[in-house]
């Protein structure tokens, strides 16, 4: 392995700046999911088509008027400068909802979503590419003339198109490459003027998924909250699969240029992964606390054994390491264990009873407190099976050692382990 090779592609700004997308970001499970259960339908642009024409129709099942409309009028009022592509657009949609007889169409005219009123002559198109669908020929175009023409089926009144939405996946300035398709050039400036690119999700606040949460939020049924706090989800994690994808493709670029051979850097990182307990093993060895043995057991286990000035008994610490994911190398969590090496219950609970231990609370025998700082009470709560205290998984990265061992050596002093470099009385 070139190793020159690979500190060329760490200190490489565009990894820098790769690194510091992904580390806020996490996988994005939906749990139990409604949507997600109808195995492959909710990543069909229809599928969405249908509940986003659904929740915005004021005569739809939900019951609730122009409630969602509305909150979708001035979702985008607010936040235009965002959406918008071109300057000259001044139409201020909120002002629309005062019209009483607002419909919404799906497929009109191919037409993913058509919303107009006849007493205003006024119609906002919608188009969906929350998947990433592929334009077509002229398809805008097309669909303003469809609106702007005399249309019988509309009884021959021509529409003012007010707003042109493109959903994308997740950029906010996406739009169709109105060349390559063959738009009619003075047709593009009209386009401009009206188009308003939304973003499914991409955590900017700007985006469909922020609607969806104020639909949630009010609401006026359980039902429609149900709907719209499952729906968001799905957009949410579509949006969050479409960044990763976008960020991996970006790492395997980079490493094509700085010349890095992929399986050889997995490799590595596989090894590190194995060696990591390890490592932990050695570092926490050499902290400055008088324990009794440090050590590692099975796959992901290091545990930490120490015995408090007289008594018979040692406590021991485990620290399960854990990825929350079993196909994963990165362990992003740990839990603790608390036990006694007399291997029962009332062992522990006698010596932690006899120490007095400031930073510990007790709920009966079943559940302890540790206080390791102001701000932060770790619960552990006793499991018959293994005989031990088990904490909840603590969220944090074990690669980011500077962090993980502060917090054990935080969970050291808390239990009041003794130091190297005090006297025995000190610590009696």
């Amino acid at each position: 392995m070139n190793i020159e090779n690979i500190k060329n592609l760490f200190e490489d700004c565009k990894f820098k700046e790769l690194e510091k997308q992904t580390s806020k970001w996490e996988p994005f499970d939906i749990g139990f999911n409604i949507f997600s259960l109808m195995s492959d339908i909710y990543y069909r642009e229809n599928f969405h088509s249908d509940i986003l024409a659904e929740s915005l129709n004021p005569n739809g099942k939900h019951g609730e008027s122009n409630n969602f409309l509305s909150l979708f009028f001035k979702f985008i009022d607010i936040n235009i400068d965002k959406l918008k592509i071109n300057d000259t657009y001044n139409t201020k949609l909120s002002d629309l909802i005062i019209f009483d007889d607002i419909e919404i169409f799906r497929e009109k005219g191919r037409i993913d979503i058509l919303i107009f009123s006849r007493k205003g002559k006024w119609a906002i198109i919608v188009e969906n590419k929350i998947y990433d669908a592929q334009d077509r020929k002229k398809q805008i175009q097309k669909y303003m003339e469809y609106c702007e023409n005399e249309n019988k089926n509309f009884a021959n009144i021509k529409f003012e198109v007010k707003a042109i939405i493109y959903i994308s996946r997740k950029e906010h300035n996406k739009r169709p490459d109105w060349k390559t398709l063959e738009y009619d050039e003075e047709k593009v400036s009209q386009i401009e003027e009206r188009f308003l690119c939304i973003p499914g999700y991409n955590e900017s606040g700007k985006d469909i998924f922020s609607w969806l949460e104020q639909c949630e939020l009010h609401s006026k049924t359980v039902n429609s909250q149900n709907v719209f706090q499952q729906y968001k989800n799905i957009v949410k994690k579509q949006g969050v699969d479409a960044m990763s994808n976008e960020n991996a493709e970006k790492f395997l670029n980079l490493c094509k240029e700085k010349n890095v051979c992929i399986d050889t850097l997995y490799t590595t990182i596989i090894e590190i992964s194995n060696y990591i307990r390890t490592y932990i093993k050695k570092e926490i060895s050499n902290f400055n606390f008088n324990l009794e043995k440090v050590n590692t057991y099975g796959s992901n286990i290091v545990y930490i054994d120490y015995k408090y000035p007289n008594q018979k008994n040692s406590i021991a610490i485990d620290i399960f390491l854990s990825s929350g994911n079993k196909n994963s190398i990165e362990y992003k969590k740990f839990s603790l264990g608390i036990f006694s090496r007399g291997n029962n219950k009332r062992n522990i609970i006698d010596i932690l009873k006899k120490k007095n231990l400031k930073n510990i609370r007790m709920e009966g025998e079943e559940k302890i407190y540790l206080q390791i700082s102001d701000e932060e009470e770790i619960p552990f709560i006793f499991e018959e099976k293994s005989n031990k205290y088990i904490s909840k998984e603590l969220n944090l990265n074990i690669y980011k050692m500077e962090g993980f061992f502060e917090k054990i050596k935080q969970i050291l002093t808390a239990l009041e382990v003794h130091k190297k470099n005090k006297s025995l009385e000190e610590n009696l």
